[in-house]
């Protein structure tokens, strides 16, 4: 299994390991964490216990790594091709909006930069565990991303249950394989799947005058072609400008990840001249 998280395990050995196995795993050679991280992990693993003890398949990852954020995502669970992202704010009895913001960030960080993720379901889940329950309508949008869920984590299970049972895809019913054998496959496959974040534009300017190359300081999905036509018509656009003394904006669009930073970058390869370029 990837090493991107503390801990990873099927969700059926999960249910039947020891807690303080579970803890000790997650917390090796984190000797120095403060006592209430240790007290959050040993409740996310007992509330994980409860909730989750009708799946007989699925894989769950806690401290699952997000490399752009530098952070982690408290808890993972990958159940029937649906990822549920999970954050946990023990003792909270309020859903503040850093909390939200957070959990939707590493779900949307996933969708756009993690390899394994951009054709998959994604469910963001604040568990806020004093706080009373809540009204949750569950919402997939266009993007694959669902409205996020709020839950104090007594009804987690049943959110995850009602969520795999209208929205599954029924991958390995259909691919012939036996009961959770293609369940833990793609878990694995997922996990270990690259993770290709864009730089932003003063971390790739940096690059860029630091001797790298333009090519070295962003992945981009889109072809050469694409790029070079753009870019040609970047240039042109710069040229007249500067021959006739105006002054133009150019608007660059595309998915994360297309190459948008790329194209701005290769206007100003190399020389200073062209300081009137504004990359935004």
């Amino acid at each position: 299994m990837a090493q991107r998280a503390r801990y990873s395990q099927r969700i059926r050995q999960f249910l039947v390991e020891d807690e303080r196995l579970i803890f000790g795993t997650i917390s090796n050679d984190y000797s120095s964490t403060e006592e209430t991280q240790k007290f959050a992990w040993l409740h996310q693993i007992k509330n994980l216990k409860d909730q989750l003890k009708d799946f007989h398949y699925g894989e769950i990852f806690f401290e699952f790594i997000i490399p752009r954020m530098g952070k982690r995502a408290d808890v993972i669970l990958y159940i029937e091709d649906i990822i549920f992202v999970l954050e946990y704010k023990v003792g909270s009895s309020t859903f503040d909006k850093y909390a939200i913001d957070q959990t939707l960030d590493y779900a949307y960080d996933l969708k756009c930069f993690h390899e394994g993720s951009h054709s998959k379901i994604i469910v963001p889940i604040l568990i806020a565990t004093d706080s009373r329950p809540q009204p949750n309508i569950i919402n997939i949008g266009n993007d694959l991303v669902a409205d996020i869920l709020l839950t104090n984590g007594q009804d987690l299970g049943e959110n995850v249950q009602k969520i795999v049972s209208k929205f599954s895809n029924k991958v390995k019913e259909e691919s012939g394989f036996s009961d959770g054998e293609q369940e833990e496959f793609s878990a694995e496959f997922w996990a270990s799947s690259g993770y290709k974040p864009t730089p932003t534009i003063i971390e790739a300017a940096q690059a860029l005058y630091s001797n790298h190359s333009v090519e070295e300081i962003s992945r981009s999905d889109a072809d050469a072609k694409n790029l070079t036509l753009t870019t040609d018509c970047i240039s042109r656009i710069i040229s007249f400008s500067k021959e006739n003394k105006k002054k133009s904006i150019c608007f660059v669009t595309g998915v994360p990840g297309a190459g948008k930073t790329l194209v701005g970058l290769y206007p100003v390869r190399g020389s200073w001249t062209n300081r009137g370029v504004l990359l935004r």
